[in-house]
């Protein structure tokens, strides 16, 4: 089913509000130098091991936020794949897990592999951001997520003609003489990634590498934690909207007068006053 805005997703909205809010307070605090994680010197030397979990609490700029709420809201829909309680869980397993391999692979880098004073590229730094929390749910959104619509371009040889006059096989064979290029309805999602990813170079790339990773390997199972679920007293069990239905259909209200017990059938005036009073 197709909801419009956050419906079904309460906690796809309470992350880009709290996110958005973070963010915001901040910049106006003037605190944002405190959430970026440098191997050197914060670890090494200060030992400021709370920037661990820090780094991917806020953006440090306008435009990353944007790009970062723009992604989440489109991969709302794992949420409602998942459930509420499965997605907690995997975003509480996701930052937890990201967050420390990305200190490891910063750690892979500390020999000075990419010297700054040579003026190349240092692997010492991540920019602040949940990154690679979304390209771990970017990765969920990839594998389980079916394309709506595609749109294939044939290659420039063919002639355009070939839709209209050409048979169906015949097209089918100019398709397939080279190689042709598939769209997919999920393009602006990867697109606003890519964009995401590319924001700050080669730290925001690293987190992207690692979150896309980390996704893969929790659909695989090989994490710790791939099948811990946050506790269930955290959730309302009421279930919501849908939690009266599921209630009225487990009391057999939808049932017919057969199966309700009733020997007879309902008059039909009670039938047509029943449908104007919401009853089915």
């Amino acid at each position: 089913m197709n909801l419009s805005g956050f419906r079904g997703t309460p906690l796809t909205r309470l992350l880009v509000f709290a996110l958005l809010l973070a963010s915001l307070l901040t910049s106006l605090t003037n605190t944002k130098h405190y959430f970026h994680l440098q191997l050197r010197p914060h670890l090494l030397h200060y030992h400021q091991f709370t920037r661990i979990f820090l780094w991917q609490t806020i953006y440090a700029n306008s435009g990353e936020l944007l790009f970062a709420c723009a992604v989440l809201y489109n991969l709302r829909v794992m949420e409602r794949m998942f459930g509420t309680r499965k997605f907690a869980s995997f975003m509480v397993v996701s930052w937890v897990g990201t967050c420390l391999a990305g200190v490891a692979v910063l750690g892979v880098g500390k020999d000075e592999w990419w010297e700054e004073s040579a003026g190349r590229w240092e692997w010492n730094y991540l920019p602040p951001g949940p990154t690679a929390v979304v390209f771990a749910l970017l990765a969920q959104y990839h594998a389980a997520v079916p394309s709506i619509y595609n749109i294939q371009f044939l290659p420039s040889g063919s002639s355009s003609s070939s839709y209209s006059s050409q048979p169906q096989a015949t097209q089918s064979q100019s398709a397939s003489e080279g190689l042709d290029i598939t769209l997919t309805d999920k393009l602006p999602t990867y697109i606003l990634a890519t964009q995401l990813a590319f924001s700050q170079p080669p730290g925001s790339l690293l987190a992207a590498a690692v979150g896309w990773i980390f996704g893969y390997a929790y659909r695989a199972e090989i994490v710790p934690g791939a099948r811990w679920r946050v506790p269930g007293w955290l959730f309302d069990r009421s279930g919501g909207e849908y939690e009266n239905l599921r209630r009225r259909l487990a009391a057999g209200e939808f049932a017919g007068p057969e199966e309700r017990g009733e020997g007879a059938r309902r008059p039909l005036m009670g039938q047509i006053l029943d449908q104007f009073r919401g009853a089915f």
